[in-house]
C-alpha cells in the first residue's frame, strides 16, 4: 500500500493530539479511527494504531494498556502494565 503524501499524515495526526481527551478514560484506536473517518479521512484502525505509537513518542501520549487499546492523555507520561 502506498504510503500518504506527508501534508496529509501531518494533518490527520495533528487532528488526532486535537482529539485526544487531556484526561479521564480516553479513546480507543477504533474510536479516533472512527472520528477520523467521520472527518472525511480515510484511514485504517491499523494505520491509527501506527500514527498513535509515533506520536507517543514525540508527545508524551501513552496507552492505558500494553495491548494499545485505550489512549487516555496528552499529558500522560510512560507506558501502564
Amino acid at each position: 500500500m502506498p504510503k500518504s503524501p506527508l501534508h496529509l499524515t501531518l494533518a490527520r495526526q495533528w487532528e488526532m493530539l486535537k482529539k485526544l481527551p487531556a484526561g479521564g478514560p480516553g479513546l480507543t484506536a477504533s474510536q479516533v479511527t472512527a472520528w477520523l473517518q467521520s472527518q472525511g479521512y480515510r484511514v485504517s484502525k491499523r494505520t491509527v494504531e501506527r500514527d498513535l505509537v509515533e506520536l507517543s513518542t514525540s508527545f508524551g501520549i501513552g496507552s492505558a494498556t500494553t495491548s494499545i487499546s485505550r489512549w487516555p492523555s496528552r499529558t500522560w507520561r510512560g507506558w501502564q502494565a
